[in-house]
């Protein structure tokens, strides 16, 4: 492609200048002051306070936190009958009534693979921690 074929390149602007400086105010964030580009219905649910930003950020992590351990409880369930079908030598079709899977051997058991769990959680913590202090200093 040669530049005299692309005459509009440097040429006149695409938009007159009124529009660019429309086109620009709607680009500014409404969190640095602008007003916001479509001042309607939704204009009164928007943050526009950084206690309001932390506390909806708070709300969502409860919620997500919430949820990741209403899953927990099932997982721990299914892990504890898999334990007394072992301990009671039995196969996994048969039922096994609750009440006898809380004997000591079998809640030690479940206790001492939720240690490794929260270890294993633990570790990879840590080692996590450093690559996204990384990423967020860049």
């Amino acid at each position: 492609m040669n530049i005299e074929e692309n005459d509009h390149f440097e040429g006149e602007p695409l938009l007159a200048e009124e529009e660019r400086d429309v086109e620009d105010a709607a680009a500014e964030s409404p969190l640095f002051g602008a007003k916001p580009r479509h001042a309607g219905f939704t204009a009164r649910f928007q943050a526009r306070k950084p206690k309001t930003i932390v506390l909806l950020l708070a709300i969502l992590l409860f919620t997500v936190t919430t949820s990741g351990m209403l899953v927990i409880v099932p997982i721990f369930r299914l892990i504890e009958d898999a334990a007394c079908h072992t301990y009671y030598k039995k196969d996994r079709s048969e039922k096994i009534d609750e009440r006898l899977c809380k004997v000591d051997e079998v809640q030690g058991l479940l206790a001492y693979l939720g240690g490794w769990a929260a270890m294993l959680n633990t570790v990879i913590g840590l080692i996590a921690t450093l690559p996204y202090g990384v990423l967020a200093d860049r």
